[in-house]
């Protein structure tokens, strides 16, 4: 056998499977097991585990079930909204992260098998002996994260996403609250020490902020989760449920849209059932409050009242009976919570969960703020009336004390002023500390103790091993016979197999309380947040550490919240406003007694104050609701984008919406569009063409009139005979009006339907046969993954739209990732009549342009065929091709523009890799401006340049200044060096693939005259010159041979001798002004565009 490394081992397995037969059953049930495992395409290795257990060792060895069950996944994420788009063929689902695939080998082998799994289930039925099932840490990765984490103060959101890779969405989310948590306790904690400094205890002020400081933290972290959810892509995933194995219907149904029969459990019995949370609340109440009350009691009476003999150690009972009555009353009551959880029969894990999270919630608020709320609103009003009655303990400990010291075992009660606040000190300070000890360094202990105990067993085992012959002593090692090169992994897999279970519900439940104690109880001493602050920057690292060295591995689950929990802090916060208000009322008035109560409480006053600060708290609560709505979360609104980018691509590939890119082709083909006179020739050859073609009256009405420039000759005609007759005899008289009807004849057209689960939908949304373009995208979750090498883009140097990826290209570094062919910049067409542009038969013949360095075509629009061999669309320039799967991948340069900077980002330096033209903070502006910069600007240069008249020309000319009036104001109020100030983004890029050809072609070639670059715009100009000088991608992929040969050698009829000009000189000026307020801003005066300018900046954003 060869040898392998552990860390080799390691990676071949996902899961690990511990088990435990009876030797008599043994042999069928691990068959059963072995086999059930084999039917949903895992492999499995069977090692010798600890005590007479074995482990399984599980991974996916058939890519196609792996492949088969991610798709099945996400088809049924798709089904149920959690996924905008449909999901790939099956063929091509790979797992996004590492923790999706652990989450799909999981569920194949718990689910039942109608959902695709081998419905084992550790510690239930027939799988009674299966003791747990887990994946295996990894150590390089966790001790990577806790050296990197712990020099930082924060955790950024890579290091979150790295979490939720790991450990699965629940833990993720558990993980990003408590950083939000953590994050939001700066300013109570600086604002509550402040108070601590000038006000003292019970602050109005405080409790106020504080208050308001609650709500506002609540809604905000309902907003990070939705931001969570669709960044990762989990938002709605809580209605894809899974029936627990548990739930028992109450009867069977035919469901009457699926026609299946189904279970099914009425609502009306369940709410019966569930009615029982009412007794069982009273329940719990009491049997708690009982003992916290007596043990409260018992305290107060030995620590204040009794001073008799053996004081120093009867203070100790109180302690010892609540530590031993209490866990052992919550546990009984978890016990009960759970059987009426059970009895409520839910149908669902999530809902079951939801449920008992809830009637635990009831038990741990008791046992949490049931002494503190005893202290400050019990003992201090009312211990000089109750202290008397607790004479009963004095008389209990009489038998124990001599006469003499009997006469003096009592002693004058006085109240403890400061006895509340010391409580709340120990359960925010002293508590948490504890509690740090208990769930950290404890355990580790334990578990240390734990190994060298079975050390030493082991010891102890083989030198009495030592005096049994030699097939006993064989028999009795048979469990250390490990292959030599396994033995240090399989140690370690032993080691983590007798680790705990992590229940992220617990460390949820943690910090709720914790939460609790912050907004019932912190105007008692306003240094609660500054302690929370101080533990959560250690929990945030101590749990985390938990997970990696104290538990298993937790099974990667989903989820799009942090779930009843959420609830449960919206609670504590309503009553937060209830105690503080009653607080700062008993306590802040300055007339307490003598003995330190509070005198002089009425309580109607008491009542009104707690009615008036809980509606203020509702009223709050509403307008930071209102407000926080209106803010909408990055990730949000990127899906939303990416929803709109969905479906504008499913009705350009459906209904043949034109992209951006079209502009060019459009009105070049609209302008070749010449309107022929109606002779006698082409009357003769429209004859012979309706005898070819039939004599059916219909295609003899639809085929007298050649496109709509023939319509419109016909109906200018029309008009004109019209004005003729209605011509009036006196010049005051109106003309008659022209009335146009349109009329829709019958049958309609074939009714347009849009199929967004159409079969074999391609990756790149391209149907083949049509004009369709190609949108794919490079990603990890798409078909065609990030690889060096394995992408060709093709491109012009005189297209403006190529130039924008070229850009890209060379602006992020991807020269030796993505190599390039470049078709030369004229001639446009072959001798066959494809339109398309041509290569060089040599790298040498066209300086610049090279032979198609993939496939050796001649002609773009073979490229295109290659792809699709009946495209019926535009053979243009960029066009991005995927050597592995030899296909296109995208021809859209917008599309290339936006996804581009970030696709190879895990191949580059991070000098590179942090490159990003479409920052959060500017998506706002870069989306509003990005509008009309293409359609005014970008392609308002060809409108003009193609106008098929002197009218058209007049009213496509203006947008073009208009737009660059407007971006000069733009830039000069950013204070450059970019558009939007400091951070260069794809507008730069976008404007820049125009206004590096505006001076040099568009002004004299396309008619844009009414101003230049140079000469009209100084913003503008210095903008440009900065960006050609200052910016080497810019620099490197400007070709101004190519530019200006493109345009007057190609647009034979704008430029019929195809002369090209030598100026202007020189193409980009030298001498950027550094200082941009030396600048004035520029622009054309002519007033249409003026009034053009104003209409683009209304209800712009205020950096716009």
């Amino acid at each position: 056998m060869s040898s392998h490394p552990p860390p080799k081992i390691e990676s071949n397995h996902n899961y690990y499977v511990t088990t435990s037969f009876e030797p008599s059953l043994a042999e069928d049930e691990l068959q059963l097991l072995l086999k059930k495992l084999f039917e949903v395409g895992l492999q499995t290795e069977v090692r010798q585990g600890e005590d007479s257990s074995l482990l399984i060792f599980v991974r996916a060895s058939r890519k196609k079930s792996l492949q088969r069950a991610v798709y099945q996944s996400r088809i049924r994420d798709w089904l149920h909204g959690v996924r905008s788009t449909e999901p790939e063929q099956e063929s091509s689902a790979e797992p996004q992260t590492e923790s999706e695939r652990l989450r799909i080998i999981h569920h194949l082998m718990v689910l039942p098998r109608e959902y695709g799994g081998a419905g084992i289930t550790p510690g239930h039925g027939q799988w009674k002996n299966v003791i747990a099932m887990f994946p295996l840490h990894d150590e390089q990765k966790n001790n990577q994260y806790m050296r990197e984490w712990s020099k930082k103060t924060f955790l950024s959101d890579d290091d979150l996403d790295q979490i939720r890779d790991k450990f699965g969405e629940t833990v993720g989310f558990y993980f990003a609250f408590l950083q939000s948590y953590f994050k939001s306790l700066i300013f109570p904690a600086a604002f509550g020490f402040s108070c601590w400094l000038i006000l003292g205890s019970f602050s109005i002020i405080y409790t106020v902020v504080n208050c308001l400081w609650c709500v506002i933290f609540i809604e905000y972290w309902k907003r990070e989760e939705e931001d969570l959810s669709c960044r990762w892509q989990t938002k709605g995933v809580s209605v894809v449920r899974h029936k627990r194995r548990e739930f028992k219907p109450a009867k069977e149904i035919v469901d009457d849209i699926t026609g299946e029969v189904r279970g099914v459990f009425p609502a009306t019995k369940r709410l019966q059932r569930q009615l029982l949370q009412v007794p069982f609340t009273l329940i719990s109440a009491v049997a708690l409050g009982v003992i916290i009350a007596t043990c409260f009691a018992i305290e107060i009476f030995i620590s204040e009242v009794y001073n008799g003999p053996l004081k120093g150690y009867l203070v100790f009972i109180p302690t010892i009976l609540l530590t031993a009555l209490i866990p052992t009353m919550s546990g009984v009551l978890v016990s009960v919570a759970t059987k009426l959880n059970d009895y409520e029969n839910y149908e669902t894990q999530t809902a079951y969960d939801m449920a008992l999270t809830q009637k635990i919630f009831v038990i741990n608020f008791i046992t949490s703020y049931l002494p503190v709320f005893l202290t400050a609103f019990v003992y201090i009003p009312f211990a000089s009336l109750i202290v008397p009655y607790l004479d009963v303990f004095h008389l209990t400990v009489r038998p124990f004390v001599s006469k003499e010291h009997a006469t003096t075992a009592r002693a004058e009660f006085a109240i403890d002023p400061a006895r509340l606040r010391k409580q709340v000190i120990y359960f925010t300070v002293t508590a948490q500390a504890v509690n740090f000890a208990m769930e950290t360094i404890v355990p580790m202990l334990k578990q240390r103790a734990l190994r060298k105990y079975k050390e030493y067993q082991k010891k102890r085992t083989e030198r009495t091993d030592s005096g049994l012959d030699g097939e006993a002593r064989k028999a009795s090692a048979a469990s250390l016979d490990d292959p030599k090169d396994e033995v240090q992994f399989l140690t370690r897999v032993r080691k983590e197999a007798e680790l705990d279970d992590y229940d992220v519900t617990e460390d949820l439940r943690e910090m709720c309380i914790q939460f609790g104690y912050l907004a019932l109880f912190s105007p008692i001493w306003p240094l609660v947040p500054v302690s929370f602050l101080v533990n959560n920057w250690i929990e945030l690292r101590s749990d985390f550490f938990k997970i990696i060295m104290e538990c298993k591995r937790p099974s990667p689950e989903r989820a799009d919240t942090i779930g009843p929990w959420l609830d449960s802090l919206g609670f504590l916060s309503w009553v937060g406003s209830i105690t503080g208000a009653a607080l700062v009322y008993m306590f802040n008035t300055g007339t307490g007694g003598p003995s330190g109560e509070p005198s002089a409480i009425k309580g109607w006053a008491l009542l009104l104050t707690i009615f008036f600060s809980e509606h203020l708290y509702l009223m709050v609560q509403y307008v930071v609701q209102t407000t926080m709505s209106k803010l909408e979360p990055p990730s949000v609104r990127k899906e939303r984008t990416e929803n709109f980018l969905v479906r504008k691509k499913y009705l350009e590939s459906t209904l043949g919406v034109r992209s951006s890119d079209d502009e060019e082709d459009i009105v070049m083909e609209d302008h070749s569009m010449e309107v022929s006179d109606i002779t006698r020739k082409s009357l003769e050859d429209d004859a012979r063409n309706w005898s070819r073609h039939g004599t059916e009256p219909e295609e003899r009405f639809w085929m007298r009139q050649k496109g709509w420039k023939e319509s419109a000759k016909v109906a200018s005609s029309f008009i004109q005979n019209q004005a003729k007759v209605d011509d009036p005899p006196l010049p005051q008289f109106p003309y008659s009006p022209i009335h146009i009807q349109l009329i829709f004849l019958s049958p309609p057209p074939p009714h347009i339907t849009i199929n967004m689960a159409s079969e074999q939908q391609p990756s790149s949304h391209h149907r083949p046969g049509t004009s369709d373009g190609w949108h794919g995208t490079i990603s990890p979750s798409s078909p065609f993954n990030p690889e060096k090498g394995r992408y060709h883009l093709y491109i012009g140097l005189f297209c403006p739209f190529a130039h924008r990826a070229n850009f890209v290209r060379h602006l992020k570094g991807l020269t030796d990732i993505i190599d390039i062919s470049v078709v030369m910049p004229y001639p446009k067409g072959d001798s066959k009549g494809w339109p398309g542009w041509r290569f060089p038969s040599s790298n040498d013949e066209y300086p610049g342009a090279t032979v198609d360095q993939l496939f050796g075509e001649d002609y773009m629009h073979k490229v295109y065929f290659r792809a699709d061999p009946e495209y019926k669309g535009r053979y243009s320039v960029p066009l991005l091709w995927d050597k592995k799967t030899n296909t296109a991948v995208c021809n859209e340069s917008l599309e290339l523009l936006r996804w581009l900077p970030s696709a190879f980002n895990s191949f580059l330096p991070e000098s590179l890799a942090s490159i990003t033209l479409y920052p959060t903070h500017l998506q706002t502006e870069i989306d509003a401006l990005s509008k009309w910069i293409q359609s005014d600007l970008c392609t308002g240069v060809y409108k003009a340049g193609f106008a098929p008249s002197q009218e058209v020309y007049d009213q496509k000319v203006v947008p073009v200044f208009g737009a660059l009036n407007a971006l000069e104001r733009i830039v000069a109020r950013n204070g450059g060096p970019f558009i939007l100030g400091s951070e260069m983004t794809e507008l730069d890029v976008i404007v820049y693939a125009t206004l590096i050809r505006f001076d040099t072609v568009y002004v004299q070639h396309f008619k844009c005259n009414l101003g230049t670059i140079r000469h009209d715009y100084p913003v503008l100009n210095n903008w440009l010159k900065g960006m050609y000088w200052d910016v080497e991608a810019a620099r490197a992929t400007t070709d101004f041979k190519h530019i200006k040969e493109n345009y007057t050698k190609s647009h034979y009829d704008i430029n019929p001798k195809a002369i090209t000009p030598m100026g202007p000189f020189p193409h980009v000026e030298e001498g950027v002004e550094r200082d941009w307020s030396k600048l004035s801003v520029g622009g054309v005066q002519h007033p249409h565009v003026l009034e053009y300018e104003k209409t683009l900046l209304v209800d712009a954003p205020s950096r716009i």
